[in-house]
Order: structure tokens, then C-alpha cells, then sequence
């Protein structure tokens, strides 16, 4: 574009002694206009300002000068050097960095800044535009940044910025963020199961990892941490398992395993195991007793119950189960009998 010395009028040679009563104005011409209107302060000789228009194709600049009391009192003014300068906005490239899943990346200053231009070569500041969609962006002006993905999350994300001179901001500028993927431990999860006593519990698979996972979507096994203190267990590959509880036992028992990946274990998972009672017969020992001939033998409570047992301690009765083939016997519920 073109800067117009004319018009300037009510100027004449010489110096200007009373600078605090200049005013100036630019009015862009071709079709656009704009004024930008300031005060020369008293005592200096140079004035500068930005005047924030895009000039068309063959448009020009015309400065006006006038006195600040617009009487037409006749001043003098040198002008030995008058610089209209056009300031262009910077330019931001593209960028692209990479980290590990779970891991946070820090980018020192310059940072996005670092392959971005201004055609005055002045500073830069950057501005966040939008932000990643997977994970948090922290931008500094100076360009830094910290990237946060989002737990367990692996793939190509990106965020947008713009790079400013303090007075154009560029086109924003896209930042590629590269995810790895790593190896995150399945997670195992607590089980619960019931079983009668002196009866046999099995789970068919998947058994205990029906309700464990793998953020991998990797396929898991069981692995046996320690096992039941009251049974006997089997615990296949596929995590199907098999306990058998001690012989009239009851109570709870448990184990513990771990879900593995193939390269991870998870922490260990407790399986409980409720074995609910359930009445045993009693056991009932040989007696023997003797008499004389013709002569009656009377045995008092607890009599034929004195050495029998019942495991859960419940009261004994005694009952008949085959009389005596050689005599009368009357037994009482007691155990005496005569």
C-alpha cells in the first residue's frame, strides 16, 4: 500500500514549539474507513500507533494533521520522518507428541511455540483453542503444556491452539497427542458360595473369574494365592473348581486366588465358603450287662446311652430295635431298662 503526504495542511516550516496541542488522525481510503485520533504529548517528536483495518488492493493511508484548538493559528512542524508499518498475525504449525497410557506428559517452553513464525519477529504468546477429548490440557503462554489422558485410555488425541503478537492471533493450530497402550493388571473380585455339609460344591467355568475383568480386554486364568483350611479344593486352569469340606464339618471356610493376564497379576480376591450344618445320626455303642437265673436286671438312666454320642450334642433317646429272645424287656426312652 501507499502512505499520501498530502494533504497536511496548516503546517510550515520550521519547529513546532507547542506539541501538546497536535492532534493526528489516519483515514484509510479505497473503500474502508477508520480513524485512529491521539494526542502528541508537550516536549517530543515522535508519535506512534496501530491502526487495527485490513487495507484492500490498492488502497492507501492519508494522515491528517490539524491543531488541536482548529483555530488556523499558523504552527511549523518538521517532517523529517514519517513510518507507516503494517503488522501481519503470526503463524502456528502443527505439532504432535507422545506418551505413554497413564502417563502424564510435560512439554517445556517453547513448547507449541517452538515451530511457530512472526513476520516482525516479535513474541508469542499461546492461547488453548479447545481442548483434548481424552484427557486435560494445561497451556502456558509461553508455549508449555501438560497433558493428562484419562485413566486406562490409549489412542491419537489432539487439542487446538493460537499463537498471538499482542495484536493478531493466527489460525489455531492442531496438537497430535500419541497414547501408547500398556499392560493394566485385570481386576479380581470377591466370590461367595454355599455348600451343605459333607456335601460337594462345584462351579463349572468360568467359576471364580465370572465376575472379574481386564481393562485390555486380555483373557485371564485363576491362580491359587492359598487355600481352604476346612476342605479340599481343586482348582482348574480354566477356573473351574471343585470343595469338598471336612467330614461333618461346618462353618466358613475360604481361598484366596489372582486373576493373570498372561504379564500382570491382579491383587489377591478372597472366595468364601459357607457350609451350613446339617443333623448327623448318633452313634451308638455295644452294651453288655449279665444276671443271675430268674432273677430281673434293672439298669438305671443313662443306661444303654451312657457310651453313644451325637456329634451336634443333641439329646438321645433310646428306642427298641429287635426285642430279646429269651426274656421281657421294657426299655425306656431313658436308656434304663429292665
Amino acid at each position: 500500500y501507499q502512505v499520501s503526504p498530502t494533504p497536511i495542511t496548516n503546517l510550515t516550516t520550521g519547529i513546532w514549539t507547542d506539541f501538546s496541542g497536535l492532534n493526528f488522525n489516519a483515514i484509510v481510503t479505497g473503500g474502508i474507513a477508520g480513524a485512529l485520533d491521539g494526542n502528541l504529548p508537550a516536549n517530543q517528536r515522535r508519535v506512534s500507533a496501530s491502526l487495527p483495518v485490513t487495507l484492500p488492493a490498492n488502497s492507501y493511508i492519508m494522515l491528517r494533521w490539524t491543531d488541536a484548538d482548529d483555530q488556523g493559528a499558523d504552527h511549523g512542524l518538521a517532517l523529517d520522518d514519517l513510518l507507516v508499518s503494517r503488522n501481519f498475525p503470526p503463524q502456528a504449525a502443527a505439532d504432535a507428541y507422545s506418551t505413554a497410557e497413564d502417563t502424564p506428559l510435560t512439554v517445556a517452553a517453547p513448547g507449541v511455540l517452538a515451530n511457530d513464525t512472526d513476520p516482525e519477529s516479535g513474541p508469542l504468546t499461546a492461547v488453548l483453542a479447545s481442548q483434548a477429548a481424552h484427557g486435560a490440557v494445561v497451556l502456558n503462554a509461553a508455549g508449555s503444556f501438560t497433558y493428562t489422558p484419562d485413566a486406562n485410555w490409549h489412542g491419537t488425541d489432539s487439542f487446538t491452539y493460537t499463537a498471538s503478537d499482542g495484536n493478531f492471533s493466527s489460525a489455531a493450530a492442531t496438537v497430535t497427542l500419541t497414547v501408547s497402550a500398556v499392560n493394566d493388571a485385570p481386576n479380581a473380585w470377591a466370590d461367595a458360595y454355599p455348600v451343605q455339609e459333607d456335601q460337594t460344591l462345584t462351579q463349572a467355568e468360568p467359576g471364580i473369574l465370572g465376575n472379574d475383568s481386564d481393562p485390555d480386554g486380555d483373557g485371564i486364568t485363576a491362580d491359587l494365592v492359598s487355600g481352604p483350611a476346612h476342605g479340599t479344593l481343586t482348582l482348574n486352569a480354566d477356573s473351574s473348581f471343585t470343595y469338598v469340606p471336612d467330614a461333618n464339618w461346618n462353618g466358613t471356610d475360604s481361598f484366596a486366588y489372582r486373576a493373570f493376564d498372561g504379564g500382570l497379576y491382579s491383587s489377591a480376591a478372597t472366595v468364601t465358603l459357607t457350609v451350613s450344618p446339617v443333623n448327623d445320626a448318633p452313634t451308638g455303642q455295644a452294651d453288655a450287662y449279665s444276671t443271675d437265673e430268674d432273677l430281673p436286671l434293672q439298669v438305671a438312666p443313662p443306661g444303654v446311652l451312657g457310651n453313644d454320642s451325637d456329634l451336634e450334642n443333641d439329646p438321645l433317646t433310646a428306642a427298641v430295635a429287635s426285642d430279646p429272645a429269651h426274656g421281657t424287656l421294657t426299655l425306656s426312652a431313658d436308656g434304663s431298662f429292665t
